[in-house]
């Protein structure tokens, strides 16, 4: 797999080596865990069914989540395995099935869902550095883009994650979310 699917192009092929993202081809989860108190909107009183991808395509220096986002904290998993995941969570009766961080993961989050599409809403918590491209990719599978858009100044986004187009990238896939969800 070489990898173009965010704003950065590593070109990196995956399946050997790891990209800006410090993630190879196979899923990595750092976490699985029905969330309550994060976004109160989507937890309601059942919480939210936060999935953490490990690995980041941004990689902020002030990231709360440095060990997941940078550290490689996490478990390797089969896209199999993720749709078992789907599966439990949603016996817990989550309101819905929260993607946190997955951009780098869409194919093989694409092809879960295609395994199995989830009787809950899907969310699509991003960092918003993404494409329009990817943002096409899995808006027919996702019910709500969740975007935390982190910088306006291209001075800012360089200094902290040494992305200078961010908000560039972040406003076109915000646009283009929210034309998907009209």
């Amino acid at each position: 797999m070489i990898c173009d699917i965010c704003p950065r192009h590593c070109k990196i092929d995956r399946t050997i080596n790891k990209g800006f993202c410090q993630s190879k081809e196979t899923i990595k989860l750092a976490k699985v865990d029905v969330f309550l108190w994060e976004e109160p909107c989507i937890s309601g009183k059942n919480g939210s069914g936060a999935i953490f991808f490990s690995g980041c395509n941004l990689k902020c220096c002030f990231c709360q989540n440095y060990q997941i986002s940078s550290g490689g904290y996490g478990k390797e998993i089969s896209i199999k395995r993720l749709v078992e995941i789907f599966k439990e969570l949603e016996q817990k009766k989550v309101h819905n099935i929260n993607f946190v961080s997955p951009m780098h993961y869409t194919n093989q989050i694409i092809e879960a869902l295609k395994i199995y599409r989830p009787k809950v809403p899907i969310v699509w918590n991003s960092n918003g550095f993404e494409t329009t491209q990817t943002i096409n990719m899995v808006a027919p599978f996702v019910d709500i883009f969740l975007v935390d858009l982190k910088f306006f100044d291209e001075n800012l986004s360089q200094k902290y994650c040494k992305a200078k187009e961010y908000f560039k990238y972040a406003s076109a896939a915000i646009k283009k979310m929210i034309v998907h969800k009209r």
